[in-house]
């Protein structure tokens, strides 16, 4: 393990507020990740999602490329053009669980073969 894996995994376990950070970012680059999972299993260019969309390439790859801040709005415009749809689910947290997660939904009865999730460090 690096020093710098080392210095990330001390600090997660120490410092709350470095440790939310982190999990969110998680959750964002999992929420894009799936998106994009959605729209190459749709077989969709991005320019073909922003067309159905009704905005701009840029707007796509930027949202895709950068999920900070995912108004649920544009979410929802995702995937409404994707033929997808999302449940939020509110449970009581445990302290060793992080506070959002995104998991994969079922599809056919089924999972997914590759759970998207926010490991615990």
């Amino acid at each position: 393990m690096s020093r710098f894996d080392q210095r990330v995994r001390r600090r997660l376990a120490t410092n709350p507020d470095y440790r939310a950070g982190f999990e969110e970012g998680v959750a964002e680059f999992n929420l894009a990740a799936a998106l994009d999972e959605a729209r190459q299993e749709r077989q969709l260019t991005k320019a073909e999602l922003a067309r159905r969309m009704g905005v701009e390439h840029a707007f796509v790859s930027r949202h895709l490329n950068h999920p900070q801040n995912l108004k649920l709005a544009t979410l929802a415009s995702f995937l409404e053009s994707l033929g997808k749809r999302v449940e939020i689910v509110i449970s009581d947290a445990r302290p060793d669980e992080p506070t959002l997660q995104v998991v994969p939904g079922r599809r056919r009865g089924r999972r997914q073969n590759r759970p998207l999730h926010v490991d615990s460090v």
